[in-house]
């Protein structure tokens, strides 16, 4: 047998670089495949999710767009996973994705973001997908009207035939996906954060709107400690030249990795800051604080009848 040469050893590995990543793909498309046919019809209050596992459902919509949601349980208050997802300088060091991601202004609520994110569609081929979005924060929740299907915002309905209906809707700008969990029926704890692509700016999607949500779990923490429900709803319309078929697996497998890294994160603070509010030394009182406190007792045992 010939010795092969130099190009055609490169071409080898090529090729069983490119079998290795077909097969990385094909086993991450299968996990995600059977994260969807797991995944609940609807959260409400009584499910509780195993902590840190994101589940994620993805629907067809018209107009070369796909509508994309995902959960996730978190051991930690609604407090720390908010600052955290509002740290917008800091979503780079959190969210794995993210090539880069440059505030461009913030504002008394919420930011503009340049964000790049990479993702390799096909083996050789690389999607980097840039945007501007417009950043807003609703503590007490997004209003309805600016909720498709806003009304039925934690209500009871049926999930399969909203499903199929909202299928045949189109995408509309300022119109936020209805989030898929129902976590509680007090507005006032539940807080939102909206994304959306910046009209007029360079970007290579038409339109990319989602909302966060982060609401309270009273019944799901470990041992008395807090949990939160995290849920991202997501409308993705790349430009006509990129079929959304070709990146919504890709996409929606980012989201989950996403959503893995913030629940992770967020519970290792609350762990951390509940630890040391825990350990935190109680104060001696002073001496002059001892005195009074003397002095309280010494009254407290007078006779009354001598006073």
């Amino acid at each position: 047998r010939r010795a092969m040469t130099a190009t055609e050893r490169a071409t080898e590995r090529a090729s069983t670089a490119t079998e290795g990543e077909e097969r990385t793909r094909a086993a991450a498309d299968a996990e995600l495949r059977a994260r969807k046919e797991n995944a609940p019809s609807r959260l409400g209050d009584d499910v509780c999710l195993v902590p840190g596992e994101v589940v994620v459902r993805v629907d067809n919509a018209p107009g070369n767009a796909r509508r994309i949601y995902t959960g996730v349980d978190i051991n930690a208050d609604v407090e720390t996973v908010w600052n955290l997802l509002t740290d917008y300088a800091g979503l780079a060091d959190v969210v794995p994705n993210l090539v880069s991601n440059d505030v461009v202004y913030e504002t008394s609520g919420g930011a503009r973001i340049k964000q790049v994110g990479s993702a390799q569609v096909l083996p050789g081929i690389t999607f980097k997908a840039s945007m501007i979005v417009d950043v807003g924060e609703k503590v007490g929740g997004l209003a309805p009207s600016k909720i498709r299907r806003g009304e039925l915002d934690g209500a009871a309905a049926d999930e399969d035939a909203l499903r199929r209906a909202e299928r045949r809707e189109k995408l509309e700008r300022g119109l936020f996906p209805r989030p898929w969990a129902a976590a509680t029926s007090d507005a006032s704890l539940t807080r939102d954060i909206t994304m959306v692509s910046a009209p007029g700016e360079p970007g290579d999607f038409t339109l990319y709107q989602g909302l966060w949500r982060a609401q309270p779990l009273p019944d799901c923490g470990i041992d008395g400690g807090d949990a939160t429900r995290l849920t991202y709803a997501v409308e993705i319309q790349p430009r006509p030249w990129l079929p959304v078929a070709l990146v919504e697996n890709r996409i929606a497998r980012d989201i989950v990795a996403n959503m893995e890294a913030v629940g992770v994160e967020a519970a290792v603070r609350y762990r951390d800051a509940t630890v040391a509010a825990r350990s935190k030394p109680t104060p001696a009182p002073d001496a002059d604080s001892a005195a009074g406190e003397a002095a309280i007792e010494v009254r407290k045992g007078d006779d009354p009848a001598a006073l």
